[in-house]
């Protein structure tokens, strides 16, 4: 059986060595959950603002497919877009959903359906705590298709 020597034994229970690994992982575990914390609101913000974009990129998608070349469908029953009025639309859509500052979107017809509505929105989003890195890349793209005279996924 192994015994300590009296010089070990008191060594170890010298009073200014007592309690340094607690007070080390008291420190290392509060940074920890400070940096967990930083890194669970910035995931909030982008959430937040991802779903914004969403909704914005949704809205201005519908907006464009509703510009529908009314005179050509009353006379043939086709459905094309009017390429002006999409644009317009989608602006108009844009400035009403409030894309995030500093988001940029393009709003196309698609070319091998002359009734679909392409929407690729783009936003970078500055993190306000920088936990990780200081900015996040957001892309985000939706087609609407003109169907029946109205969008689909619309009201008529």
């Amino acid at each position: 059986m192994y015994k300590l020597s009296k010089e070990h034994s008191s060594r170890r229970r010298n009073g200014h060595e007592s309690g340094q690994v607690l007070m080390s992982f008291t420190i290392i575990f509060a940074l920890l959950l400070f940096y967990l914390a930083g890194f669970v609101f910035n995931l909030a913000i982008v959430d937040a603002k991802y779903s914004q974009i969403e909704r914005a990129s949704y809205a201005a998608a519908l907006a464009g497919a509703s510009a529908i070349d009314t005179n050509l469908f009353l006379s043939s029953g086709k459905v094309q877009l009017v390429n002006s009025t999409v644009q317009s639309r989608c602006k108009s859509s844009q400035v009403k959903s409030e894309f995030p500052a500093g988001s940029t979107y393009s709003c196309t017809i698609s070319a091998s359906d002359l009734s679909e509505v392409d929407v690729v929105s783009h936003a970078t989003i500055a993190m306000p705590l920088g936990v990780l890195q200081q900015s996040v890349s957001v892309t985000y793209q939706i087609s609407a298709f003109a169907q029946n005279g109205c969008a689909q996924g619309g009201t008529c």
